[in-house]
């Protein structure tokens, strides 16, 4: 048995996401404390219905054992602390949905198996999911409510980490645009600019505030979710430059890995743009 091998449970835990605060506060971080476990990633998700996607990992002698906890454990919780719906689901949509509300699903996404415990992709995925956990800790049953600044100010932090200058950073983020522009047709391309454009002039003073106040922030005396995603940025980097590549793609995949996380695709582009402009 090689200890140096993580195996991974994955489970959906099927919630009403504006109570995604109560299942992750409540039910995820005590089973991670209490358990004792190291290697976990979560991601918010909204296709096919509300759910967070949790992988849980550990050595093989462990792995079964580990199995049988979360699922009694996770049943046990759902069945005590159901979450409601806030809004009715169009008779169109319900016909999409995979699972019923409050309930626990297996191998609804993939995810590789096993995994090198030091590998610097899981420790990545590690540390967002920590910075994801503890900016729900910070912010509470508020949190989706200030997901835009959460990233904003996660985005800004990156760049702090990584040691990115306005210009550079500028850059990087038109680059982000671009990319996201690549994704439609030329048509919708126009229309999604114009509304970029309209929300950036409706919104660039509240950005270049966030901007102020972030940029030349002391992040070892700033609250734990930007410290944590800031350590786990510097660490992911120094993990890759070890390899001694000038390939600047793993700088692409920590911020999609962050809009994955935090389940903020489909306003990737806006906040990208915006920092695009007012980083100029």
């Amino acid at each position: 048995m090689d200890e140096n091998l993580i195996y991974r449970i994955g489970i959906s835990l099927v919630y009403e996401s504006s109570e995604w605060h109560k299942i992750i506060l409540e039910g995820i971080t005590p089973f991670l404390q209490d358990e004792k476990i190291q290697h976990f990633s979560l991601k918010l998700n909204t296709t096919m219905g509300d759910h967070i996607r949790l992988t849980l990992g550990t050595n093989e002698k462990k792995y079964i054992g580990l199995a049988k906890k979360t699922d009694s454990f996770f049943k046990d919780f759902l069945l005590k602390n159901p979450s409601y719906r806030t809004h009715e689901i169009p008779e169109g949509l319900k016909l999409f949905l995979d699972f019923e509300n409050n309930t626990i699903h297996y191998g609804a996404f993939p995810y590789f198996n096993p995994i090198i415990a030091n590998d610097p992709y899981l420790l990545l995925s590690q540390g967002t999911s920590l910075t994801l956990i503890q900016a729900f800790q910070y912010y509470q049953n508020s949190t989706l409510d200030n997901r835009f600044e959460i990233i904003l100010e996660l985005l800004i932090t990156f760049c702090k980490s990584i040691n990115f200058n306005r210009i550079e950073a500028s850059s990087f983020f038109d680059t982000l645009v671009n990319h996201e522009y690549a994704k439609y047709k030329l048509e919708a391309q126009e229309r999604i600019k114009k509304n970029c454009l309209e929300n950036f002039e409706n919104n660039k003073a509240e950005i270049y505030k966030h901007l102020d106040e972030n940029w030349n922030v002391d992040y070892n005396k700033t609250e734990s979710w930007k410290s944590t995603w800031m350590a786990t940025v510097k660490s992911f980097s120094e993990n890759i430059n070890s390899y001694n590549t000038d390939d600047k793609n793993h700088l692409f995949y920590m911020v999609n890995n962050l809009i994955d996380v935090f389940n903020f695709n489909k306003n990737s582009i806006i906040i990208y743009f915006l920092l695009s402009n007012s980083l100029k």
